[in-house]
């Protein structure tokens, strides 16, 4: 409509007055906006929340009141003090009808409408990924031997946590079987010192003295078969205990640390650098529940991000596009099935909605 009057007005291609046209429109909405956010407009606060008081946030919840008033100024002809006509309930809320009102029915009127919601949703969505960012923890630098660690991926710490363990399980083993066998071999040896030893109790018989008692061989011959198997033992145990190394000391601490620091950086790049499966998340549950909803709470959402985010690294689905492409494959381990279990519960009732409608989740 603005290009058609510049032309009539006498710009032979409409566009030089089209533009001034359009940037005083343009200047007219953002002064709307304005006096909307001034006088605390009760459908802008429903519809984007809170103004937030970061300049990033402020950018993107402006956006979205500036899509609220051009709608309401060029398609409804309203002001910010003024309620648009409401005639049926919104899958989207109350909210967003005492903005916008309801959808009309077809043609361009719909479009427009469909425009305007995309841009609430979008200001909504970056909102709530900004809220989401400030849950993520801190990460401080450090160069201990865990934070070095803390560089590689999960996978590969727990498969090292996993092998030193086993090591000092065996290495445990050994040991104790190098203790059993040197007991056992300091008993065989006292019995061949016993069993060398001439029974007492020699003494005179019928007046005259008696014979030395001798030693009975075979107690001896079997003393030192004893002894000799102690010893074979004791060398055995000798030998396995060298050929089992031990892990370096604190080395299974350090592989615990380093894999809570892991999960800690891992959380902290998701939440503030998201990847697309968490976009795409946040995309639907603003485009799902209006604001203030419990599923579209940033702490919890964090939380069930951060922990989603930890347990696709372990399983190796760090590349996901989708939510679904995480959960659509089986556990690996029941340790990794509870971590999966607790992010699920965080992410809300939507999620555990999809596991009871029977959503393969191999579980």
């Amino acid at each position: 409509a603005v290009h058609a009057q510049a032309a009539r007005a006498g710009d032979a291609d409409g566009r030089h007055d089209a533009a001034e046209r359009l940037a005083t429109v343009d200047a007219a909405l953002v002064l709307q906006a304005d006096r909307a956010v001034e006088v605390q407009a009760a459908y802008i606060a429903a519809t984007l929340g809170a103004r937030p008081e970061s300049s990033g946030g402020r950018a993107s919840w402006d956006a979205g009141a500036r899509a609220v008033e051009r709608y309401r100024h060029v398609q409804l002809g309203l002001s910010p003090d003024v309620a648009p006509p409401s005639t049926s309930p919104s899958p989207v809320g109350e909210g967003l009808v005492g903005a916008i009102g309801v959808r009309p029915h077809g043609g361009a009127a719909a479009t427009t409408y469909d425009d305007t919601l995309g841009a609430i949703r979008r200001a909504r969505a970056e909102l709530l990924l900004a809220e989401i960012a400030a849950e993520a923890p801190e990460t401080p630098y450090s160069s201990s031997p865990a934070d070095r660690l803390a560089a590689r991926r999960l996978p590969s710490l727990v498969d090292e946590l996993e092998r030193t363990r086993a090591a000092a399980a065996r290495r445990a083993i050994a040991e104790r079987r190098v203790v059993t066998a040197r007991a056992a071999l300091e008993e065989a040896g006292i019995g061949v010192a016993e069993a060398s030893v001439p029974p007492s109790g020699a003494g005179r018989r019928w007046g005259r003295p008696s014979s030395p008692a001798s030693v009975d061989a075979e107690v001896v011959a079997q003393a030192e078969r004893r002894l000799r198997q102690a010893q074979t033992a004791a060398a055995a145990a000798d030998a396995a205990l060298a050929a089992t190394p031990a892990p370096p000391a604190d080395h299974v601490a350090t592989l615990e640390e380093a894999i809570v620091l892991r999960g800690r950086d891992v959380t902290a790049d998701a939440l503030r650098h998201p990847p697309p499966w968490l976009c795409a998340d946040v995309a639907a549950r603003v485009a799902a529940h209006p604001v203030g909803h419990d599923d579209v709470d940033p702490e919890r959402l964090a939380r069930g991000y951060g922990r989603l985010a930890t347990y696709a690294e372990r399983s190796g689905l760090a590349d996901a596009e989708r939510i679904d492409d995480i959960l659509s494959l089986d556990p690996l381990s029941d340790a990794l099935l509870r971590h999966r279990m607790a992010a699920l519960e965080d992410l809300g009732p939507g999620m555990g909605a999809a596991v009871d409608a029977g959503l393969d989740l191999g579980l």
